[in-house]
């Protein structure tokens, strides 16, 4: 407990001495081809061209969408026109009525006691003006901008063979919030596998790669949930949130979350509640490199922070690092894409999956205690590596073998 108590300590400082500007987006990397087996060195670059990389990235996205998207005054991605109020009361209704903001529509989340508000802006409005605005009209409101989160991973450009499916009787609810999992990643046993919103868009192969992952333990019984709707736009902390209330009402032990992002209201609610259920959260920490400032939902307290590693136990370079890296795993997949064409992937997002598995393994339920317990497993079973002890590369260690 006592090192729990001091890894919270250390996010909060990391957070507070961090500077926000675009380092801290959570975008998944373009294809960084090699081989499978010498990946690391020497590092990439540095942390400025995985960061530039990144801004590109960002870039793209909202030339591609300028009706759908927008940035945030750190330059974080979100979706355009749309503030979000948490639990609003009457005066922060009134206060968004005066401001000009309309409610477009109100979500329920009951299995985690929360109502969330969406608010329209109105045209040509600046959204960073209005949430100024509606926080000072109702300074005990909770306000903030419908981010947007992507995926912690990338694929390369080699093809490679993938791997095989494993069967087994599953005995773990592991929950996953990512795109739309391809039903194929569960032929062997179809009841191994349920999926929840958008069940008419394309499958993901990002998320169809995390559950292959996940699945490859033949306990686990998946709870895939899509947020991002066959739209290359990300999903909307709104989706994340209603994935969340979800896989609460179907009691998942574990959650993975192979996604990452800024740090947002919502966000922090959601974390909050599902761990007062029992629920261990585990995530990818991101693919913005040893200098970016902590991606969330990995760095909040309490959630299980993954890094990456190559076949050879080294840390990928553009792995985050910092005080909320709990542990690490293997960062290097082969997995079929779309098409069904076999692909390398690389990233935090398939580190996360081989430690949530694991993790899964080691409580049974949702509780007080599963968290404590998943950790205690988790680092007896890490491996360390250099430099001896805890360290922000790889947290406790690595989990899972690497080859």
């Amino acid at each position: 407990m006592a090192t729990m108590t001091n890894r919270f300590a250390l996010i909060l400082l990391a957070a507070l001495a961090s500077t926000p500007a675009t380092a801290a987006l959570g975008l998944p990397l373009p294809g960084l081809p090699r081989p499978v087996d010498d990946v690391v060195q020497p590092v990439l670059g540095d942390a400025t061209r995985l960061a530039d990389e990144r801004v590109a990235r960002v870039r793209s996205l909202l030339r591609a969408h300028p009706r759908a998207l927008a940035r945030d005054p750190r330059g974080e991605l979100v979706v355009r026109g749309e503030l979000l109020a948490i639990e609003p009361g009457p005066e922060a209704l009134a206060a968004a009525g005066s401001l000009g903001l309309r409610v477009r529509e109100q979500r329920e989340l009951a299995p985690l006691g929360l109502r969330v508000v969406v608010f329209e802006a109105p045209p040509r409005r600046s959204l960073r003006r209005l949430l100024r605005e509606l926080r000072e009209a109702d300074p005990a409101g909770h306000f903030d901008y419908n981010h947007v989160y992507l995926g912690a991973g990338a694929i390369d450009a080699a093809p490679a063979e993938t791997l095989p499916a494993t069967g087994g009787e599953p005995a773990r609810i592991v929950g996953l919030v990512d795109g739309g999992v391809d039903a194929g990643v569960a032929a062997a046993d179809a009841r191994r596998l349920q999926r929840h919103g958008c069940p008419e868009a394309p499958a993901d192969p990002h998320g169809s790669a995390v559950a292959r992952l996940l699945l490859e333990e033949p306990r686990v019984q998946l709870r895939a949930a899509d947020i991002y709707c066959g739209q290359s736009t990300g999903g909307s902390v709104l989706r994340l949130a209603e994935a969340m209330a979800w896989l609460a009402s179907e009691r998942a032990t574990v959650v993975n979350l192979s996604l990452v992002g800024p740090e947002n209201a919502l966000l922090g609610r959601l974390v909050e509640s599902m761990q007062a259920r029992g629920h261990v959260l585990v995530a990818a920490v991101g693919n913005d490199g040893p200098a970016a400032a902590p991606l969330y939902p990995a760095a909040y307290p309490g959630v299980i922070g993954v890094a990456a590693v190559d076949a050879r136990g080294r840390a990928l370079p553009e792995s985050g690092r910092g005080a909320h890296v709990d542990f690490a795993a293997l960062g290097l997949f082969e997995a079929a894409d779309a098409a069904g064409k076999p692909r390398r992937w690389r990233g935090t997002s398939f580190a996360a999956p081989r430690v949530a598995r694991r993790a899964a393994l080691a409580v049974d339920a949702p509780g007080p205690d599963a968290l404590a317990t998943a950790m205690r497993t988790l680092a007896a079973e890490a491996a360390d590596a250099a430099p001896a002890g805890r360290d922000p590369a790889t947290g406790e260690g690595v989990v899972g073998p690497t080859r």
